[in-house]
């Protein structure tokens, strides 16, 4: 009706700001175990409260988490000021850290499966990547034995529909770093070069297998930028 669409247009027309306020830290507190000083120091982000939470929880003693979170060498551990950035002005304040203590507990350091496990996902389509093609890069028990163990850390989450694997932006951007600086970001990228070429197809199948083919165009866009930001790094002579 004239009546509705005059309604409609209204509202169009309204600029209207709706301030975002971060989630209460006495509810994010009691749901994660945590302190209210701790929630408050991590800037009241969920999912870095989740992590720490997690954390926390397999460390057993809340005062021994803290000593390791204040003691992690995150400048070291990211390549503070190697490439021309600094950890604090790209993380907020206590991410970095609260990642990092997850990462090296989960197994990053310590367990090759963890490690490969994270640099595919690191490198492929933020947008979550399908759990038979991470099956394709290990057997598929030990696979889901790996992301069964990050899980337990909070560091991946499965996708809406049930079958990808989510790794957030901060746990991304960390892994990323973490691998930049140990130098071991190109064999990540390799990894999940030869992983996508066990399931490229041929032309003639693009429109049949056009979901699998959304799929490979957004890893290999994804891969693409990850060679450019290694590219970026490298003395003039080598690139």
């Amino acid at each position: 009706t004239s009546e509705s669409t005059a309604e409609d247009t209204a509202l169009a027309d309204t600029d209207t700001e709706v301030k975002l306020e971060p989630p209460d830290s006495a509810d994010l507190a009691t749901h994660g175990g945590l302190s209210d000083e701790l929630v408050d120091d991590l800037g009241r982000l969920p999912v870095i409260v989740y992590i720490a939470s997690a954390t926390q929880r397999e460390f057993g003693q809340a005062d021994r988490y803290l000593k390791q979170l204040n003691s992690v060498p995150a400048a070291r551990l990211l390549g503070d000021g190697r490439d021309g950035t600094r950890y604090q002005e790209r993380y907020p304040e206590g991410a970095a850290e609260v990642v990092l203590v997850a990462l090296r507990e989960a197994g990053f350091d310590s367990t090759a499966s963890v490690r490969r496990m994270l640099g595919l996902l690191t490198v492929l389509a933020p947008g979550g990547v399908s759990r038979s093609l991470l099956y394709l890069a290990a057997e598929s028990s030990d696979a889901e034995d790996t992301l069964t163990r990050l899980a337990r850390w909070s560091l991946v989450n499965n996708r809406m529909d049930g079958d990808g694997v989510l790794l957030h932006e901060l746990v991304r951007r960390v892994s990323a770093d973490r691998l930049r600086t140990e130098g071991a970001l190109p064999k990540a990228i390799s990894d999940a070069a030869e992983l996508l070429l066990r399931v490229t197809f041929p032309e003639e199948q693009a429109w049949d297998r056009r979901g699998e083919g959304d799929q490979l165009i957004a890893h290999i866009a994804s891969l693409s930028t990850a060679a450019g930001s290694v590219a970026a790094t490298l003395p003039v002579t080598v690139t």
